[in-house]
């Protein structure tokens, strides 16, 4: 069997879908499965260094195709385009194959409807992976998404939502929540013992990741307690949209000095800053795609063995529940800085690092393939 797995990305890329999109092809390919993870060609890297980026080691099973593209920085249309373009000669090109093949897809766009008339045209199982809310999608999308042969889902709230509005079946969708990868992340066992308590979060500094209030409430929080700091570790490369907002921010904050931003860490590098922290905090807001999503960052925060503090989002709770995670209300300022403020009890701290650690190991990647291919047979 292979699996086709197209995906409009440069590469390597540093957002966390495109981690978790090469974690899973990687873990697929340990499976023994042949996979052909079709990206953009950004440069002339060898494989083995694209994947020392995401700390992962080459697979002989895992083949990654870069395709020729209009590099034009200025252009993302002009990127896109010719990706299409190079993606529908690269699959033409592959439909003598007679290995059967399924094409793994998480596009819902116009690249969608290629898919669709090769799989129409060989008999391949055209699969979809969905990280979103169906109902924010638009017609066209929602549209497209109902041509697949099976979905996979990465959460109980995305399966329902999509049983409520389409026809599919209930044995046609997988649930299969994020991942993490169990080699890479290997910190000693948490003992409490710094004076000055470490809140950390890891991910992209963004007003739509919640950091703004994540920020609020440590600057409140520090104005009567001076034994904690503000790890902030991450940031993109390229996209710098919400740095003077965040900057500023800090800035009318009481507490600079407390804060730090590593700016960007590759993603074999953000281990040493879980295992660092003391506290980790995931200040997603509620809206309509997040409150149903299952995060990478919260399973990493999990194998690291720390305590975690976390916005009350649905898709989350299905994974960890109130007496393994600290969750505070999304968005709500005052209720993340009480929560923070119970985490400067030691106890606290030393309670809920205890067991998440445990329940943590069947969400990892390899697991998560080994329970995709159960279900695609």
């Amino acid at each position: 069997m292979k699996i086709i797995f197209p995906v409009d990305m440069r590469f390597p890329m540093e957002r966390a879908g495109a981690i978790q999109i090469v974690n899973m092809a990687h873990a697929l390919a340990l499976q023994g499965i042949n996979v052909e993870l079709i990206v953009r060609k950004m440069n002339n890297d060898t494989i083995e260094k694209n994947l020392e980026f995401y700390g992962l080691k080459f697979n002989k099973n895992l083949k990654i195709v870069k395709l020729p593209v209009l590099n034009i920085h200025s252009s993302p249309f002009l990127w896109k385009v010719s990706y299409l373009v190079s993606v529908f000669f690269y699959l033409f090109v592959i439909l003598f194959t007679k290995e059967e093949t399924i094409l793994y897809t998480r596009s819902t766009r116009g690249i969608f409807n290629i898919f669709n008339f090769i799989c129409k045209l060989k008999g391949w199982k055209l699969v979809s992976e969905i990280h979103q809310n169906v109902l924010s999608l638009s017609k066209k999308e929602f549209k497209n998404i109902q041509k697949s042969s099976k979905l996979i889902v990465i959460s109980e709230a995305i399966k329902n939502i999509v049983l409520e509005n389409t026809n599919f079946k209930a044995e046609v969708i997988l649930v299969a929540h994020s991942a993490y990868d169990d080699k890479k992340i290997q910190c000693e066992e948490y003992n409490a013992q710094n004076k000055i308590v470490n809140f950390t979060y890891i991910g992209g500094i963004y007003k739509t990741k919640g950091v703004d209030t994540l920020i609020k409430a440590f600057s409140n929080l520090s104005k009567t307690h001076s034994n904690i700091k503000l790890t902030l570790v991450g940031g993109l490369q390229y996209d710098t949209k919400d740095n003077d907002y965040i900057n500023n921010l800090i800035n009318e904050s009481c507490c600079t000095e407390k804060i730090t931003i590593t700016g960007f860490q590759e993603p074999s590098k953000v281990s040493k800053y879980l295992c660092k922290a003391d506290v980790l905090i995931l200040p997603t807001p509620k809206d309509y795609n997040w409150n149903v999503s299952s995060p990478v960052k919260l399973f990493e925060y999990m194998a690291s063995g720390r305590t975690i503090i976390s916005s009350d989002l649905e898709g989350i709770k299905e994974v960890v529940d109130d007496n393994e995670v600290m969750f505070f209300q999304a968005g709500n300022v005052s209720s993340l800085e009480n929560i923070m403020l119970k985490n400067l009890d030691r106890d606290i701290r030393m309670k809920y690092s205890h067991g998440i650690k445990n329940k943590v190991c069947k969400f990892s990647f390899e697991n998560r393939a080994n329970k995709i291919m159960k279900f695609l047979g």
